[in-house]
């Protein structure tokens, strides 16, 4: 790399200085960025978590219960017959959208399909949680409405806003 070095190999002033410069400039960048985040975190609390994401009664549960609960909505919304049956339905729906003239009772007809099947998944997911509050015991199912409740009371969305804060 001969013309890059000067003086037995020793790096130019201005080069240096240059260098100097960048890593001061983004050290600075660096403090900003983690000191804006340390100041939200300690006036708004850490940043929201997913745990906090749901209605009160599936927040109320424990972590373990919660992913199970998940876990099982999931493999049903990928069972291939629901997905077939939601593809179905939007392929209708984007024809009946395009159809001149428009028709809305067959807009309406298509989304109440929809509806239908997502109130399915809605079912199947009310009957993971129902089982899991009926193995309960009784002691632990007081305690766990003691939390529904509160999590109600608390009104809490993972997303807080500055007008919130007292």
């Amino acid at each position: 790399m001969a013309g890059t070095t000067t003086n037995g190999g020793k790096m130019r002033r201005g080069v240096r200085l240059v260098l100097i410069a960048s890593l001061t400039l983004n050290l600075l960048v660096l403090g900003v960025v983690v000191g804006a985040y340390v100041k939200h975190w300690r006036h708004d609390g850490p940043p929201a978590h997913l745990s906090r994401l749901g209605p009160p009664h599936i927040r109320a549960l424990p972590g373990e219960a919660r992913r199970e609960i998940g876990q099982a909505i999931r493999k049903g919304y990928r069972d291939p017959d629901r997905r077939a049956a939601v593809g179905d339905i939007y392929t209708r729906l984007a024809g009946v959208l395009a159809a001149t003239p428009f028709d809305r009772e067959a807009v309406r007809t298509v989304l109440s399909e929809h509806r239908a099947v997502l109130a399915e998944g809605r079912a199947q997911a009310e009957d993971i949680w129902l089982n899991r509050v009926a193995e309960m015991s009784a002691e632990t199912r007081k305690a766990y409405a003691e939390r529904v409740a509160d999590e109600a009371e608390a009104g809490r969305t993972p997303y807080r806003h500055k007008a919130d804060k007292r």
